[in-house]
């Protein structure tokens, strides 16, 4: 761990998300991007996504399930938007395996897994032999509901227009071709209009590789240009187009299909995809995932008053 606990006083406010407590579990009962499963019982929701095979360097093949021995890791830490906190994955002899990072809102958390060794591909590839190049997105939320949405819009102002700022946790230069262990935190921002229900922002503070491994940006050989290398810079914004807040089956509020675009010779192009959900009993925070599988990045945000 990165540090000990700040203080000794309760680290979550009654009714905000008390207990962080992660509960792993494969892709498909991890939820959706813009729809954790929730937990009546705790009030609470989570959604997961990412492999749970990794390996150790004598090429044994390990479960995350059973290799995250601190599953009550994120309750230990006092909430700080800003920073991220760090647990270290290790063997029973002492061997690191990977690196869990997260970081703890008010009404929400939001982490990534990255292993140091992945695992072989499905079947085996002899030209990709480790070919499972993905880090594990998590988010746990108190999850707001249809009914407290509404509820804020009828309260808002006649724009009715709510800005959030928070962070992106990714991987330096990748993870596209290679196993992500270097992580990063960036920087989001989004707009949300409550009367109309819609949502759209911005990322910067970049270290991902998105705008090089996008088609418009290879070569024949499937090798990034100078053109896209260029655009994978700090300082390259890249724009999260405007998408519909809806009401998910089970009645929590959340928004798919949002474009990650690139302004482009003055034109917008889709360089990628995000989605997430909103937490908190004022739609206090947004959490969610920005691209899937090798190009996993998770964000947060809170509302600024």
């Amino acid at each position: 761990k990165s540090e000990e606990p700040k203080s000794e006083e309760p680290r979550f406010k009654a009714g905000t998300l008390e207990d962080r407590t992660l509960t792993i579990v494969v892709s498909s009962q991890g939820g959706e991007r813009y729809e954790a499963v929730l937990e009546t019982d705790k009030n609470r929701g989570f959604y997961m996504s990412g492999p749970m095979d990794f390996r150790d360097s004598k090429g044994n093949i390990l479960d995350l399930r059973n290799e995250f021995k601190d599953k009550t890791v994120m309750n230990n830490y006092d909430v700080d938007p800003n920073k991220v906190q760090e647990l270290v994955i290790t063997s029973e002899n002492g061997e690191e395996l990977g690196k869990f990072r997260f970081i703890n809102q008010t009404y929400s958390s939001y982490g990534t897994f990255s292993p140091e060794l992945t695992a072989p591909a499905a079947g085996g590839d002899p030209a990709h032999p480790f070919k499972n190049h993905e880090n594990l997105g998590t988010y746990i939320l108190q999850p707001t509901t249809e009914t407290q949405f509404d509820q804020l819009a009828q309260a808002s102002t006649a724009d009715g227009i709510i800005t959030y700022s928070g962070h992106t946790l990714g991987y330096k230069g990748g993870p596209k071709g290679g196993t992500p262990t270097e992580g990063y935190m960036g920087d989001v921002s989004f707009q949300v209009s409550i009367a109309s229900k819609t949502i759209s922002g911005e990322m910067s503070a970049r270290q991902d590789s998105f705008v090089r491994h996008n088609w418009r940006f290879t070569d024949d050989d499937n090798n990034p240009t100078a053109e896209g290398i260029a655009f994978d810079q700090p300082n390259v914004k890249l724009i999260l187009s405007e998408a519909n807040i809806v009401a998910n089956n089970n009645n929590t509020m959340g928004f798919k299909n949002g474009e990650v675009r690139l302004l482009h010779n003055g034109q917008q192009v889709r360089i990628n995809d995000y989605a997430g959900t909103f937490a908190g009993p004022e739609a206090n925070e947004i959490v969610g995932q920005i691209g899937s599988g090798e190009e996993r990045i998770m964000f947060g945000a809170t509302k600024q008053e």
